[in-house]
């Protein structure tokens, strides 16, 4: 649901195609081309007056790569000028002619669409700043954009992607903070239908709206239908199919996500978290190397970036590499800010080295079973240590309760690598085919 977004101060953010343009020393149709090019331009999606901005960083960055622009067409001779008028005016004539036929042969007065609710200007900043702040997708970062949408809802109630982006913080809060599914979902969830009170055809309120139906109630076929009127509200954006493709991943058809996701990348090539979760498809299908190098290059390009480090805990761990999978864990905790999970790194990396894999993943089963005692962990994590112990009937147990709680974690159960032990079980198999797939 995110592009790459950089780290500037909000000074360094240009916020329409004029200041892009004064940026570059040019002409707002040159940088409008300029785009087809690949220049850098963020979209935020359901502002009329303030659609896109950009990171003066990153501008200069593709700036200094790029090849030197062609020269201006030269201007029309005169007599292609004559040519060009006489063509106008034969337009012109033509358009008058149809307007006036279909006048007099259908004069019933047509029906005009209620004009689009057009929020004042100082809403759209505030907005805009939320967003740029919401896609950097920090706990800090998104709690600054939580306050930020807050401002634009007070300065328009009627703001309905001010009500949308405030969805989609608490979404995005609950993925990269340790804000609990009882404290986000909820919040989320009165957000989204707040905006599809407002505005029915605004893609972005779908999307939200998709996000808590199907994680949050489970309720797949609801959720997979506001991820299709995302993507046919706004076919050009990629978040619809970005989420559409993760729902399809949640179903098990792997093959169906990933041409979702190829979809999304081609739509928004610099967002960083299409490209970890592509990545991280290819090596659910089998495509190790490939989607090991595409996670990796997302670490690479920005190592304080959450989601890339996650997947390469599950995937450490699920081999065997535990080393390397409490490492990436460690760091995906600090990124998260997540207190609780960042207090058994230490214990877990002694026990590592005193007493190989098995004694640190004891030692972590026992953190995680005394914080979902506490309400701080879903059952689900406590079924994966069990089932990287090979402890078949422990992670059974927590799984169906798990699943009975509807956590939203134990969507990922037919995929997830820390089950790799289970995958083959018959009982494990049925427990996976009640989750992620339309009634």
């Amino acid at each position: 649901m995110a592009s790459s977004g950089g780290n500037g101060a909000a000074a360094k953010r240009l916020k329409s195609w004029k200041e892009i343009a004064s940026f570059f020393g040019t002409d707002e149709r040159t940088v409008r081309r300029w785009e087809e090019r690949g220049l850098p331009v963020h979209r935020v999606p359901g502002g009329a007056r303030a659609t896109i901005y950009a990171d003066a960083g990153e501008l200069e960055r593709w700036f200094s790569g790029r090849k030197e622009e062609p020269s201006p067409a030269s201007q029309p001779t005169a007599p292609r000028r004559r040519w060009l008028a006489l063509a106008a005016v034969l337009a012109v004539l033509a358009g008058v002619a149809s307007f006036i036929f279909v006048r007099d042969a259908d004069p019933a007065p047509t029906a005009t669409a209620a004009p689009r609710h057009e929020p004042p200007q100082r809403a759209v900043d505030l907005y805009t700043a939320a967003t740029y702040q919401a896609e950097r997708a920090t706990p800090d970062s998104l709690r600054r954009a939580l306050g930020l949408y807050g401002q634009a809802i007070a300065e328009d109630p009627a703001y309905a992607a001010a009500h949308a982006g405030l969805a989609s913080a608490y979404i995005r809060l609950r993925v990269f903070s340790a804000m609990t599914e009882a404290e986000a979902y909820p919040r989320a969830r009165a957000a989204a239908e707040r905006a599809l009170e407002l505005d029915p055809s605004l893609a972005q309120a779908h999307i939200a709206m998709g996000f808590v139906t199907f994680y949050s109630d489970w309720d797949f076929t609801r959720g997979l239908h506001h991820f299709g009127e995302a993507a046919r509200l706004d076919p050009r954006g990629a978040s619809g199919r970005y989420q559409y493709g993760l729902a399809l991943l949640r179903a098990g058809d792997f093959a169906a996500a990933l041409r979702e996701l190829d979809v999304a990348q081609r739509l928004d090539p610099r967002s960083r978290g299409i490209l970890a979760d592509r990545g991280f498809v290819l090596y659910l299908m089998g495509r190790r190397e490939e989607g090991l190098a595409l996670i990796r290059q997302v670490t690479a390009d920005d190592p304080d970036y959450m989601l890339p480090h996650h997947y390469l805990s599950l995937i450490h761990l699920g081999e065997g590499n535990w080393r390397a999978g409490l490492d990436e864990a460690e760091i995906a905790a600090r990124l998260r800010q997540d207190q609780g999970r960042l207090a058994l790194a230490g214990p877990a990396r002694r026990a590592l080295e005193q007493g190989g894999g098995p004694a640190m993943l004891r030692v972590v089963l026992a953190g995680q079973t005394r914080r979902h005692a506490a309400g701080q962990e879903p059952a689900y994590v406590v079924a994966e240590f069990h089932a990287l112990l090979g402890e078949r009937e422990a992670a059974l147990r927590y799984l169906r309760r798990s699943i009975t709680a509807r956590e939203a974690v134990a969507l990922t159960m037919r995929f997830d690598p820390l089950l790799r032990n289970l995958h083959g079980d018959p009982e494990f198999r049925q427990l996976a085919a009640r989750v992620g797939r339309p009634n």
